[in-house]
């Protein structure tokens, strides 16, 4: 009997944490679960099967099985044209700190927003995924978030941005010994070193892509990576080699970029009936880049048999597809740059209620100050210890000023920062101006990366003032303050002491110990009462010694800490220092 009490709470247990556990799913979810990586349409079938009646199912089912058909769509390269179920999927694992399914979520919430060509909005919602998913086991997920923002990137312009990412995409594939996602990684440096002017490195890229895919048994992957190395060949008008790849590729898959490059390699090489053949494929599954592309190479042949007026009709579907793939150019520049707008909007805003925040801690420490002045022991006492209270205000001048050195170097890199911003914005204007594409992106490129490094160390330096001018309005501050004997604090008032030191100071305690690991504890406290402005008087009645015998220990602490000889004062100094 005695033990039932025991099975009663931990039954209540179970039953609060299965409040969100993951509920055995419908045997259609679970078929669903096990085809969707490598058979996404027969998933789809699965789900779709089981439409109707989902709605019965608990709410974490059913935002389960909608994240299961985004997911079967995007892997069918359906495109998505609504971002509203896939928000409320977020949010839903956002409230219930599901980080495996969030992490999941966030991703294809970056495919809606990249399908739906808001790119800023896509870049962030895959940083999301990617920040969430540092904590779960599964790093082929990670692969595939910055293998997105890669080529999310890259279709901006970003290059060096693009190039760091399909890095990171090939790390976390690797450590997952995903052999595809190497292989897609490998596929995106590739791309860059192309547009970088280096196709002996992108070849050797593409290669190793493919080889590695190859070996592990991934032959549309591998094949798909060959295609683009066809590419390759064809840009650089090395026809034979791309003829060789292309027929290559062609023979065990029918990739509509395929096509459309190995009939511009037979129009090349004067074939332009075997070049109409494949080029006709393209329009049953390829691209609007692809299509574009085949409809310029169909006003070639029609003019090269002189057939001007179908070559003219040709020509100006051509214009018509490269139309929309401007207007699709120009929205995602437009919107990237109303996207930074808004973020400098934002941390403008953020700036000003920071310095009102700051602004109004300071006039409560002002009254507080003016409190405690008033409230105080009276005129007298403040006579006789006017000389000590001296001492204490130049202990905190020189604090403030170690504080002010400890920042200097911040602020000369933010001052640093912004003329190089200043730079920047004229270098990105002139090459508007000038029409240099190239030049344009990189200045760019330059001005985000300073202006996010400007950020952070904003971030830094205000939030290590608030916490420590939160610090010294704590309740543990103000109390040490406070007290004027030993009487007054508790080993708890202690400990409380230590942790906020350590806290804001970032490891005092271990700090001190490394210089001399034999301090006593008396010693040890000593430290943390010069640490807050304690006076040396004041020092000695919390710890009931004598004023003597605190200035003898801080003179032995000295030679303990830095093997030399020094006085008291110096000891003060150190700590403060530290």
């Amino acid at each position: 009997m005695k033990q039932l009490p025991v099975y009663i709470v931990g039954m209540l247990l179970m039953l609060v944490s299965s409040c969100y556990k993951h509920h055995p799913y419908p045997a259609a979810m679970q078929q669903a679960v096990c085809l969707i990586d490598s058979l996404p349409d027969s998933a789809l079938v699965y789900l779709e099967a089981y439409a109707e009646n989902i709605s019965q199912e608990p709410e974490e089912t059913q935002m389960y099985y909608h994240l299961l058909r985004i997911k079967a769509n995007d892997k069918l390269y359906i495109t998505h044209t609504s971002d509203s179920l896939i928000n409320r999927i977020v949010e839903f694992y956002k409230a219930h700190d599901d980080k495996e399914r969030l992490t999941e979520a966030y991703y294809y919430q970056g495919s809606v927003y990249r399908d739906l060509h808001n790119a800023p909005q896509a870049v962030e919602c895959f940083r999301a995924a990617a920040e969430t998913g540092l904590s779960c086991p599964d790093k082929r997920v990670m692969s595939k978030i910055y293998g997105q923002i890669a080529a999310l990137f890259a279709y901006q312009g970003l290059y060096k941005e693009s190039w760091d990412a399909a890095r990171l995409e090939y790390a976390y594939a690797d450590t997952a010994q995903n052999f595809q996602g190497m292989a897609f990684a490998l596929r995106n440096m590739a791309r860059i070193y192309h547009v970088f002017g280096k196709p002996d490195r992108a070849a050797l890229a593409y290669r190793k892509g493919y080889d590695l895919a190859i070996q592990n048994h991934a032959n549309h992957t591998a094949y798909s990576i060959l295609s683009e190395l066809g590419g390759l060949y064809y840009e650089e008008k090395q026809f034979d080699s791309a003829y060789s790849i292309l027929r290559q590729v062609l023979s065990h898959y029918s990739f509509p970029n395929a096509n459309m490059l190995m009939g511009g390699v037979y129009y090349e090489l004067g074939k332009p009936d075997s070049a109409e053949h494949y080029i006709r494929q393209v329009f049953k599954y390829g691209t609007l880049h692809n299509k574009t592309k085949a409809y310029e190479i169909f006003a070639k042949i029609s003019a090269y048999r002189q057939d001007y007026i179908q070559a003219y009709q040709y020509m100006r579907k051509y214009v018509a597809y490269q139309d929309s793939i401007d207007f699709i150019t120009k929205t995602q520049e437009v919107a990237k740059v109303n996207a930074l707008y808004d973020y400098r909007t934002t941390q403008k805003e953020n700036l000003r209620l920071k310095e009102k925040t700051t602004r109004q801690r300071n006039q409560i420490t002002e009254l507080l100050l003016l409190f405690v002045f008033l409230t105080a022991v009276g005129i007298i006492f403040y006579l006789r210890t006017k000389k000590k209270r001296r001492t204490v205000w130049e202990q905190t001048q020189r604090l403030m000023l170690l504080q002010e050195n400890r920042y200097s170097q911040a602020r000369k890199t933010l001052q640093a920062h912004e003329q190089k911003i200043k730079t920047l914005t004229e270098q990105l204007h002139s090459a508007t101006l000038r029409n240099d594409e190239l030049e344009r992106t990189r200045a760019e490129a330059q001005k985000i990366a300073l202006e996010a490094e400007s950020k952070q160390l904003h971030q830094s330096i205000e939030e290590q003032k608030s916490q420590i001018l939160y610090f010294e309005q704590s309740e543990i501050y103000l109390k040490f303050h406070r007290a004027t004997n030993s009487r007054d604090l508790s080993e708890e008032d202690w400990a409380a002491l230590q942790a906020e030191i350590d806290s804001v100071y970032s490891q005092f305690t271990h700090r001190l110990l490394v210089l001399y690991p034999r301090l006593s504890p008396v010693e040890i406290r000593i430290c943390y009462l010069i640490k807050i402005g304690i006076p040396v008087s004041r020092i000695a009645g919390l710890l009931n010694r004598s004023v003597p015998a605190i200035t003898a220990a801080r003179t032995r602490m000295y030679k303990k800490l830095t093997g030399e000889t020094g006085t008291a004062e110096k000891t003060d100094l150190l700590i403060l220092d530290l």
